[in-house]
């Protein structure tokens, strides 16, 4: 018994060994575009948390992508391109939490293997004409939620 305890701390630290390894590859590979102003933006966080206050003026796409971390994405500043904008998400082992305002209509679609995405500002009514967003979620082990303003993820 006790050799096989050995065994899993042995995978278990060369498993985290290489996914570290695989993070700073991926953290130099993939490129972030713009910064919290820009109308479209990419964001990369890997091996740990960040905050990402949009203020863009006429938002058009976004990207996030994540691994063994998480972002929390905050959109109540940015003002919707008029026809609409798209955000992109891809979470591996983290999680993506974002925050938009009351009046915006929000679509969350996508896949999640192992984690689960949960859209509660679509319980709030909004205009025919309101501002939309569209998100597309990819997400392995982690999850994402999307919030209205002044409410609070339960993932």
């Amino acid at each position: 018994m006790r050799s096989a305890f050995w065994k899993f701390v042995k995978w278990a630290v060369l498993f985290d060994v290489v996914a570290l390894v695989i993070a700073q590859i991926a953290r130099q590979l993939i490129p972030e575009v713009g910064d919290e102003d820009s109308d479209v933006f990419q964001v990369v966080t890997m091996t740990g948390g960040r905050n990402w206050v949009s203020t863009a003026g006429s938002l058009r796409s976004g990207t996030v992508i994540t691994g063994m971390g998480g972002m929390e994405l905050d959109l109540t500043r940015a003002t919707i391109d008029p026809a609409g904008a798209h955000m992109k998400l891809v979470t591996v082992m983290g999680g993506v939490e974002i925050r938009v305002p009351r009046e915006w209509n929000v679509e969350l679609k996508g896949w999640a293997f192992m984690g689960g995405h949960a859209n509660t500002a679509r319980r709030h009514e909004v205009a025919e004409d309101a501002p939309h967003l569209r998100i597309e979620a990819s997400t392995v082990m982690g999850g994402v939620a999307v919030t209205a303003a002044k409410e609070t993820s339960r993932l």
